[in-house]
């Protein structure tokens, strides 16, 4: 029920009321001012007494009266012209105004609970709304106007009725030049009528449409531009949907269209992605069995064979470690740029992993694949120039051949199967070999790789490994100088393992980080044992490529003696010519840190690899080992010629030679009219037990005494 305001809501009344007890009041004074009269004391009042007491109250009365209906209609009057004000100035060219609309809201707040007011109030809600809806619609308008989506407002009849700037860049047309056009002229033109019978259906059925299309803008629809994705053609997810009236019938249709062009490239680069090696750009494993298995399809109706070559480079792992990665990656980079270079007609060229190339030959029988190997092997084996390397790097490679379908008619199995190929000759440790697919070679692939899981299995429960010594004589006075430290292995099952079976592997593997590790350690402690009992025993230990590439290797070295307290000029590290080459500069650095510290350095089978003066005199070496395929041959002139020139070479640098593998005599007499230092074999020990070795030395310098 509305509060009733005396005054603001009835100014009128009150006015009335006021001016009926004035004159009740005036006329009671009248009245009383009579009776106390002596006139009026003593009569009674008639008729023309009471009218002439009454008149002047009651003239008052009509007085105020009359001001108080014109007060009240000129107060009217004000509110109605605030009113009509505000209205105007909230809903000015038909929307409503922010200054207004404030306007409004200050007096609906400052309005009396009267009629007036509740009409201030009705106004002020319906502005707050009527305002609310225009916000909402001016938002949703800038929205449609900075949408990257075409939207586009048809009739029921599909003509353009609006169209957002988005459109133009979609479809080349200007908003305004489409209004009551057909929206079809955006569309693809080969798009038949059954295609827009069925889209309508749908839309009647679900109210909306929506499916993937090719569209052409307007200078590819005016035959100025080919069909291809791209400027002139878009692909576009176009949705319709119908908008009804209040009775349900169809009023409009609006028409969203998204760019797929972006997503579309997404999509193709991670398919290139998926498909194609990232850093040679060579189709990968997954494209090389898509296509393996296309080809397959394609000759299997006709029993034609296709051949697939696979191709390793040897010892990669330990020219990756040697080199680095970055320049491990640009050999392999440079590797798939020759093979690239080199495919012919339907070849497919493909890297399997990190060292491992494939080439599919469709069509190909054995007689060919084997062609094509041997020229793919003449080709990519050789040298090779980096960035960084001041000397080309020399690299071979091995393949293995399968063929469909004498061998298998899977794809994976092919595959699979010149891989095998491939690894066996790594395990016949033939380079540049090649071999066809045997099922002898499936075989002998897994006792592999069992016997690399056991090694694995060894380093990890320990105990499986130990160390033989071979001593290591003076050839003058044949008193033990030193030792070569020799890994064997005790498997549980197999018994005594080569090294020559176990090492390959390791060497292709992390493996061997480990082992070099452990042996470095082993060896250490056992010198300082010798030390500590008064033999003051060279201990050499072996160190492969991919040890001496790590950049701690002098804080691993320095680690070994400081545990131990083995003294430094008692441990001599055996590098080999290979691998000091692989990175000359690393090699001269670490050799000049290990120098200093007093560890004695012997460069193994001298002779066999680069044997490049001009590097040899940058190294800081104590020795040079002459290899024992020299040796074996010192009744050969020629052989005596370069053993003789390679102890010359290294008394002219201020080393000493040890020759290694001498089993006769008459070797170790050449050894000595040579004047050769040192030496090892059978003939002076073969390799014993750490304990052995006291008993070995004091029987050779009893032998000396004798």
């Amino acid at each position: 029920m509305t509060e009733f305001n005396w005054t603001s809501r009835c100014p009128l009344l009150l006015a009335l009321i006021g001016a009926l007890l004035a004159t009740v009041l005036l006329t009671g004074l009248q009245w009383l001012a009579f009776a106390a009269s002596p006139s009026g004391a003593s009569r009674i009042l008639d008729g023309a007494d009471i009218l002439r007491l009454a008149l002047p109250t009651l003239v008052l009365f009509i007085l105020v009266a009359l001001l108080s209906r014109l007060a009240v209609r000129r107060l009217t009057a004000h509110h109605l012209r605030t009113l009509r004000n505000t209205v105007t100035e909230t809903f000015k060219d038909g929307e409503i105004n922010a200054a207004g609309l404030a306007r409004m809201a200050e007096i609906v707040n400052e309005a009396a609970k009267d009629e007036i007011g509740e009409i201030y109030q009705t106004l002020g809600r319906v502005a707050s709304e009527i305002g609310r809806r225009q916000e909402s619609q001016r938002i949703a308008s800038m929205v449609i106007k900075h949408s990257r989506d075409s939207i586009i407002v048809s009739d029921r009849e599909m003509r353009i009725l609006e169209a957002n700037p988005a459109t133009t860049d979609f479809y080349g047309y200007d908003p305004a030049e489409l209004v009551g056009k057909n929206f079809l002229i955006l569309c693809p033109p080969e798009l038949t009528e059954d295609f827009w019978h069925q889209a309508r259906e749908q839309i009647k059925t679900t109210g909306q449409w929506q499916g993937e299309t090719l569209n052409p803008r307007k200078k590819a629809r005016e035959g100025e531009a080919r069909r291809e994705q791209g400027r002139d053609y878009r692909p576009v997810w176009t949705r319709v949907t119908a908008l009804r009236d209040a009775s349900g019938r169809v009023s409009h249709f609006v028409g969203i269209s998204t760019d797929l062009t972006e997503r579309k490239e997404a999509e193709k680069r991670l398919r290139h992605m998926a498909l194609f090696d990232t850093l040679t750009g060579l189709p990968n494993r997954r494209m090389l069995l898509e296509q393996l298995q296309l080809a397959i399809q394609q000759a299997h109706p006709h029993r034609r064979k296709l051949s697939l070559i696979v191709l390793d480079i040897d010892r990669f792992r330990g020219i990756n470690d040697s080199i680095g990665v970055h320049q491990g990656d640009e050999l392999l980079q440079v590797v798939a740029r020759r093979l690239q270079g080199m495919k012919i007609e339907e070849e497919v060229a493909a890297r399997l992993s990190s060292d491992e190339f494939a080439v599919l030959l469709p069509g190909g029988d054995a007689n060919q694949a084997a062609r094509r190997a041997r020229q793919l092997l003449e080709q990519l084996c050789g040298a090779y120039h980096l960035e960084k390397q001041s000397v080309p790097l020399a690299i071979t490679l091995t393949a293995g051949i399968s063929v469909f379908p004498d061998d298998t008619e899977s794809g994976d199995n092919l595959l699979s199967q010149a891989i095998t190929a491939a690894s066996h000759n790594k395990e016949a440790n033939e380079r540049k070999g090649l071999h066809f697919f045997t099922p002898q070679m499936s075989t002998r692939i897994h006792e592999r790789f069992v016997l690399e899981a056991d090694l694995g299995k060894a380093l990890a429960s320990g105990g499986q490994f130990f160390l033989a010594y071979q001593p290591q004589f003076d050839v003058v006075t044949r008193q033990v100088v030193g030792v070569e430290a020799l890994i064997r292995w005790q498997h549980p099952e197999r018994g005594l393992v080569s090294p020559a079976q176990f090492i390959p592997f390791a060497e292709e593997s992390s493996l061997i980080l480990d082992i070099g590790d452990w042996v470095l350690k082993e060896a250490a402690r056992q010198g300082a044992m010798w030390q500590r009992m008064g033999l003051n025993l060279r201990v050499a230990v072996n160190l492969s490529a991919r040890q001496f590439s790590q950049s701690r290797l002098p804080a691993q070295i320095a680690a070994a003696l400081d545990s131990t307290n083995l003294a430094p000029h008692l441990l001599e590290l055996e590098i080999t010519e290979s691998a000091l080459m692989n990175d000359v500069e690393q090699a001269i650095e670490h050799l000049a840190s290990l120098s200093q510290r007093g560890i004695q350095i012997a460069l193994d089978d001298f002779g066999t690899g680069y044997s490049s003066l001009s590097y040899l005199q940058r190294f800081a070496l104590n020795r040079l080992k002459i290899d024992q395929s020299f040796v074996c041959d010192l009744g050969n002139q020629d052989a005596m010629m370069i053993v003789n020139a390679i102890i010359n070479l290294a008394h002219s640098l201020g080393m000493e030679a040890i020759a290694e593998g001498v089993e006769t005599a008459a070797q170790l007499d050449s050894l000595v009219n040579m004047k050769c230092d040192e030496y090892q074999g059978y003939y002076g020990s073969r390799p014993a037990p750490a304990e052995a070795i006291p008993d070995i030395i004091a029987r050779q310098r009893t032998m000396s005494k004798e």
